[in-house]
């Protein structure tokens, strides 16, 4: 069924490309081979082996009574084998250099993602990451879409995003596209690429995207299942809750010279991968590698 959604489809190519030869570059959802082969026995032992009680987060918001959640707690896990369960598979980056993939596809529009490896969860500059998203394509004052979308009329949507993972991560950026357009589209958006790390941010440009960033986190804490979510997963991926003050701090200390620094890193041509679903052929391939290599 996904396949009958371009914009899940170039995705999954997108993290086949990214991660090659790796679970983080599979379909979430298998295969029909893969699927129709598991069993009940599968089932379980993979339940046995991740579903541990030092592998589970239990994370609450609201009025709840502590104590109880608590002994109630142990008194479930207390039944629990003290398995520690398996070790996830690290990723072991390989330099593939840049690559173009397309699925050629009789569809109105083109869709693409377009990116980078990006910076674990874990990493020193994933503020300046997250500012340098808000900045390119983090909303409908981005630069992409001020440049691609309204000036040029070149796309229907474009946006910036960012995988975090425990040890990898990418930057990239999706589009739906005229498919007549796809070349001026991507003209386009490499030379935001090219500007954005030969220019620094403007001081003003930057606090419009520290003001952006800290307010979007904020407002979403103020509702229990996003405060919840939030406590949850920052345990679970950091070890440790972090609060709305420090994460402001946080963000308050990147600078432009920072950003700027991030996107020379990270902005690099010989290491993008880009995937497309689209009614395109090799024509476009080919003029996609020439502008990539130039």
């Amino acid at each position: 069924m996904y396949k009958d959604l371009p914009q899940f489809q170039v995705q999954e190519l997108f993290d086949d490309m990214m991660w090659p030869d790796h679970p983080l570059g599979r379909n979430i959802a298998g295969s029909i081979g893969s699927v129709s082969g598991i069993g009940r026995s599968q089932i379980m032992k993979y339940h046995g082996s991740w579903y541990t009680p030092q592998n589970i987060v239990i994370a609450c918001a609201g009025n709840l009574d502590e104590a109880l959640l608590e002994a109630s707690a142990k008194s479930i896990f207390s039944r629990s084998k003290n398995d520690p369960g398996e070790a996830f598979i690290p990723f072991l980056a390989s330099d593939t250099g840049p690559q173009v993939r397309i699925i050629s596809k009789d569809i109105k529009q083109t869709h693409i993602n377009m990116g980078f490896p990006g910076l674990n969860r874990f990493h020193k500059d994933r503020y300046a990451l997250g500012l340098l998203h808000v900045i390119l394509g983090g909303n409908m004052s981005s630069r992409l879409f001020n440049e691609v979308r309204e000036k040029k009329g070149l796309a229907y949507e474009i946006a910036t995003h960012i995988k975090r993972l425990k040890d990898t991560g990418a930057f990239f950026v999706h589009a739906g596209i005229d498919n007549k357009r796809l070349i001026d589209a991507t003209t386009v958006i490499f030379k935001e690429f090219e500007r954005i790390k030969k220019e620094k941010v403007s001081r003003g440009e930057l606090r419009r995207a520290k003001d952006f960033f800290i307010a979007q986190s904020q407002m979403a804490l103020d509702d229990s299942l996003d405060h919840m979510l939030w406590m949850g997963e920052s345990l679970m991926n950091m070890g440790f809750v972090q609060t709305k003050a420090e994460m402001r701090d946080y963000i308050e200390r990147v600078t432009s010279e920072d950003i700027q620094r991030l996107c020379r890193e990270i902005l690099r041509f010989d290491r993008l991968q880009f995937a497309v679903v689209g009614a395109q052929g090799r024509g476009a391939e080919k003029k996609i590698k020439d502008m990539i290599l130039k």
